[in-house]
């Protein structure tokens, strides 16, 4: 060994405890050593946090809190949690830190994990609070202190350390690192509420440390700390502080004054809320406390504002550089922000945090749920962002890549997945955009003229049009109505929306084939569209072009199933109609892709044609669907008629094609990966692409076993995972039929020239050198559909199923979206099921492994998810299974010795209750008379089985007995209180009835019985 090379390696691990040494002084010195140890930060990295003296980045303000815990007193770092809790169908969103203890403070961690052996625990936690219980999106923008996403600064403890040291370490923090000066802290305590007394003991605790007219009561509402409707919770002592000093602030404490403002919650779990609001006791009282780190930062920088911290500064700088003609961020509120031009920094730059953390956890924006708390939100910032910032389409989402690399030393999944967060905003931003433009038009046209009238409230039913039609959600609109003045009806629209979903159960069921649709056009109909009318075929070329609306549209001719007509008018009867337009942008059902739904509106009216369904023949297109108003107004004035030669604009459903685009590209990647896995000669035999799944057939004679299924799902979602372009280009039949690796379906007849579709390599590139083997790494086919324009848009995917669907044709379903996270959260509910079905014992045991064995086999999961589900209830199978041969063991046992204690006695009867359940009853008995053989005595046994609440009965009479004593009537006699029914003999007989309950009555009945046969 080189001695010299220790010799300088000790000097210089004495330099670096010199340098912490010197740090200590003004930080703690394991602030530093958490620093080097997490961050893996170097000796420059503290030399530049030491010349900073007394200055708080607020990078060092989350490490200091970390350390203090870590370092000092012995907490264990435990990563965040996503903000989307997958396992929690009780929360939208984590909305504070201790969401993911859930199982530690219920007692319910398994203790084969981690978490279960922790009793210290401090991390930061991403947090979102934008719907449920705690819902801040409506204060975000109008103040400088709420976020809807926020990180929590928490330490916990499970069932070790309790108020006082929670308290203790709080006030050493706060006064002794992070040296804040006490006259400027004050605390709160619970004054006893809601089934809980006062907290006493947090009151004497903080007398340690504050005056008594700075340690403050409240209620249940400020001081009684609850996650949501059920679950942990209990009272808590908040720490509030003065930003200004000097003062007695004790007056201003939860009074929403935002320089004397709430830094630090320390939750004491008590207790666990039930479903009704019962409060019982937690199994250990634990400790939960969390930290607003936006709010610590700003004081810790003498800021007066979150926003005026590092953590938003450089956001309001990149949003900055996107406006036009706008002034830097100001921090102004109220009447002094000129139109709303700070308000909508904050917005924009709090909105951004709380998209990007929680698409690149796994929630996207959607019609329900925490997807459409997602879309309001990002609808939200959109319009801020364009309408009052001025800044262009695509760059509230171009904001991602700024945000990752700030979060990236604490977050570095938000870095990981930027590209992903990025394609997923854009999309949405870019739709909304659209009906943005036109419902601000539309708003300010009604504002405009109602304002004119002197009214002081917006039409009801015009705000739920904005809502059906537009997509602008209801709270949108009311703020819009608000900067006008003008009052909304929230229960009216409440009402609206009731009837809504209503009218979309039967709207539902459209496109399934079973509506009374408009036949397609044959022979007669195409001939005498082009012969006696010398029509031209539809126009078609714009319907690749997304987002746009199709003016000028003329009608051609309108169809009503058996008869061309003039016109149209409206009805009750909501008759179906084929309208054939000059030009659409509609895509017709073709190549297994289905038709996109949308409206027909007659321009400069609200009448339109509600298209479900679009076909083609003889490249005329027709739109199929019912006439109706947008309104839906019982005073509906406007046009009612639609006739030959109108104009028309079409209005193409684009949120819906978007979906059946992720299918149809997630077809040619399926397409591609069982070339790969299965067989190079597989070819395509059929596939339905719709907004909700895509299914895919092709020939192969076995099935596709689950490894290669595997592989298959791994090989698409790497597609997506690598967001690839994907490229269309219309070529010459013959070029596209020379490339070696084309996919293209057996018997297809294609048009010249051919659309190409390609993942990856540009459709320039392959034409140009078609036999290049590096296409083989790609997907290139023929086709005529809608796809995406990249690979990452798809978002997710899963392949749920493969079967046989006629001699060797098999079909494989996927889904893709939001379907697939849906379908990965399934499979996540279900495994945390078997996890906690695997604790149980006995007949417990038994009903929920049959329970389980119904919601396993109705999942709709994908196949690796299902493998894994599989092996998961083996093992609760298999337990269950010993659980119960031995149990039936004891049972039958059991059995045994009663019957040979009744013969050792003399008796000449037994009636005995098998307290089992199953149906193994005829079968006990059985075995029990085969042992005793000649000593057998008369038996009856009875038993229940709770899981299908039947009752089982099985009487045997020896030979030499049956005279007196008929088996068959025994039976017969003791059942009737449960309806038993038997069969069998005067020596044997087994029976069945129902009502557990009713037993008793039965042994009783059979005593009786047997005891006047007998006695």
């Amino acid at each position: 060994m080189d001695c010299s090379n220790c010799e300088v390696l000790n000097a210089r691990i004495k330099e670096l405890e010199g340098l912490l040494l010197d740090i200590s002084r003004e930080v703690p010195v394991g602030v530093a050593k958490s620093k080097v140890k997490r961050l893996g930060l170097s000796v420059k990295d503290m030399q530049r946090d030491q010349a900073l003296g007394e200055e708080w980045p607020s990078e060092r303000v989350r490490d200091t809190f970390i350390s203090f815990f870590e370092d000092k007193y012995d907490h264990t770092f435990w990563k965040s949690s996503p903000v989307v809790p997958h396992n929690d169908p009780t929360l939208l969103f984590t909305n504070a830190g201790m969401n993911q203890y859930k199982p530690l403070f219920l007692g319910q961690a398994d203790p084969s994990t981690a978490m279960s052996k922790l009793k210290r625990a401090v991390n930061t936690q991403k947090c979102i609070r934008a719907g449920g219980k705690h819902n801040d999106l409506e204060d975000v923008g109008k103040d400088v202190y709420h976020h809807t996403y926020f990180e929590m600064l928490g330490n916990w403890s499970f069932g070790d350390y309790f108020k006082e040291e929670a308290i203790d370490w709080a006030w050493e923090l706060l006064t002794v690192v992070y040296k804040l000066p006490a006259d400027r802290l004050y605390a709160t305590y619970f004054q006893g509420d809601d089934g809980c007394p006062v907290d006493n003991e947090a009151k004497r605790i903080w007398l340690k440390y504050l005056p008594e007219n700075r340690i403050l009561p409240f209620d249940a509402k400020d001081n009684f700390w609850e996650m949501g409707e059920v679950g942990p919770c209990g009272p808590c002592t908040e720490i509030h502080y003065d930003r200004i000093g000097g003062r007695d602030a004790a007056a201003m404490v939860n009074m929403d004054d935002p320089d004397v403002l709430e830094i630090w919650n320390l939750v004491f779990m008590q207790f666990n809320r039930k479903p009704g609001g019962a409060l019982e006791p937690l199994p250990d009282c634990s400790i939960d406390t969390g930290m607003g780190f936006e709010r610590l930062t700003s004081i810790m920088q003498n800021k007066r504002s979150n926003y005026d911290t590092d953590i938003f500064t450089p956001l309001f700088d990149a949003i900055h550089k996107q406006t036009i003609d706008m002034p830097v961020y100001g921090g102004k509120l109220g009447a002094q922000d000129v139109g709303s031009i700070d308000m909508a920094y904050r917005v924009v730059a709090d909105h951004i945090r709380t998209l990007s953390f929680a698409i690149a956890d796994g929630a996207f924006p959607s019609n329900e749920g925490r997807g459409y708390v997602l879309r309001r939100v990002l609808r939200r910032a959109v319009r801020y962002g364009q309408d009052v910032l001025k800044m262009p389409k695509g760059a509230f989402a171009g904001l991602v890549f700024v945000l990752a690399e700030l979060m990236q030393g604490v977050f570095p999944e938000l870095k990981a997945n930027a590209q992903l967060v990025y394609d997923v905003i854009l999309d949405e931003e870019i739709t909304f955009a659209r009906t943005l433009a036109k419902g601000v038009i539309r708003f300010t046209k009604e504002a405009d003229s109602l304002i004119a009238q002197g009214q002081k409230q917006f039409p009801t039913k015009l705000a739920f049009l904005l809502f059906d039609s537009m997509g602008f959600p209801f709270d949108l609109t009311e703020l819009m109505a608000e900067e006008r003045g003008l009052t909304l009806d929230k229960d009216g629209f409440e009402e609206c929306l009731k009837a809504h979903v209503e009218r979309s159960k039967n709207a539902n069921k459209k496109g399934s084939g079973d509506e009374d649709t408009i036949r397609k056009l044959e022979a007669k109909e195409t001939a005498y569209l082009e012969n006696d009318l010398h029509l031209m075929a539809t126009d078609h070329s714009t319907v690749y072009k997304i987002l746009d609306d199709l003016t000028g549209c003329k009608v051609q001719a309108i169809f009503d199933g058996e008869n061309f007509l003039e016109s149209i008018e409206l009805s009750d009867k909501q008759k179906n109609y084929g309208l054939v337009l000059d030009k659409s942008n509609f895509y017709y059902e073709s190549g297994g892709q289905l038709a996109d739904f949308g409206k027909l509106r007659l321009e400069g009216t609200e009448l339109v044609l509600d298209v479900q369904n679009c076909e083609a023949a003889k490249g005329f297109i027709v739109h199929a669907g019912s006439l109706m108003v947008d309104e839906d107004w019982e005073d509906y004035s406007g046009a009612r008629t639609i006739k030959v030669g109108d104009m028309i604009t079409c209005e193409v459903d684009y949120a819906r094609r978007g979906n059946l685009a992720k299918n149809h590209t997630c077809t040619h990647l399926l397409n591609f990966a069982l070339r790969k896995v299965v067989a190079e000669n597989i070819d395509q035999k059929g596939s339905l692409v719709s907004e909700e799944k895509f299914r895919f057939d092709f020939n192969s004679l076995k099935p596709v076993d689950i490894e290669s299924l595997e592989k298959i799902e791994k090989i698409v979602r790497k597609f997506i995972a690598d967001a690839l372009p994907v490229y269309t280009k219309v070529v010459p039949l013959a070029d596209a039929m020379k490339i070696n690796t084309l996919r293209a379906v057996f018997g297809e007849t294609y048009p010249d020239p051919v659309r190409v579709v390609t993942v990856g390599p540009s459709v320039d590139d392959v034409v140009a050198d078609p036999l290049n083997p590096k296409w083989l790494d790609y997907s290139v086919e023929l086709c005529g559909g809608t796809h995406l324009s990249k690979s990452s848009e798809a978002r997710a995917y899963a392949l749920v199923s493969e079967g046989g669907l006629a001699k060797g044709i098999r079909r494989i379903v996927c889904l893709t979206g939001e379907a697939a996270q849906n379908a990965e959260r399934e499979a996540e509910d279900i495994l945390a099921q078997i996890e906690v079905a695997s604790t149980l014992t006995g007949t417990a045991l038994v009903e929920e492994q049959k329970k389980l064995n119904v919601v396993v086999n109705a999942a709709v999961v994908s196949v690796s998810r299902r493998k894994e589900i599989s092996s998961a209830m083996d093992v609760v199978t298999k337990k269950m299974m010993e659980a119960h041969k031995e149990a039936l063991k004891k049972v039958t046992a059991d059995a045994l010795d009663a019957t040979q204690a009744a013969i050792a006695n003399g008796a000449k009867y037994l009636v005995y209750h098998l307290e089992t359940d199953g149906s193994q009853c005829p079968k006990i008995q059985g075995e029990i008379t085969k042992k005793l053989k000649k000593n057998a005595v008369a038996l009856l046994f009875i038993q229940g089985n709770s899981v299908d609440d039947s009752v089982l009965i099985s009487a045997c009479v020896p030979k030499g007995q049956a005279s007196l004593c008929s088996a068959k009537e025994w039976l017969l006699a003791s059942g009737a209180a449960c309806g038993a029914q038997g069969g069998g003999s005067d020596t044997a007989c087994n029976g069945k009835g129902a009502g557990v309950g009713k037993i008793q009555a039965c042994i009783d009945a059979a005593n009786v019985y047997a005891g006047s046969k007998f006695n």
